[in-house]
């Protein structure tokens, strides 16, 4: 499995390291949620990533380096 969808879960926030061990990831869908922080080190260990879906959640504000963890990234919705 390259994908993982967690949708319409009412999750409130992404902690540190939650997806820390899913090092095959390649699509993560969390749109739908109820989403308002993200934590900087949220998405650490996820290397393969390359699709990551937040969108119709309530972020306000992603911090500046919310990524760096994710090397391979190309689709941000």
């Amino acid at each position: 499995m390259t994908s993982l969808s967690i949708t319409h879960s009412q999750i409130p926030a992404i902690g540190s390291q939650v997806f820390s061990g899913i090092v095959w990831l390649q699509k993560l869908d969390l749109s739908w949620n109820a989403i308002s922080q993200l934590d900087i080190e949220g998405f650490r260990g996820l290397f393969a990533l390359k699709a990551l879906h937040l969108d119709h959640n309530v972020i306000t504000s992603i911090p500046s380096a919310g990524f760096k963890h994710v090397p391979n990234l190309e689709t941000l919705t």
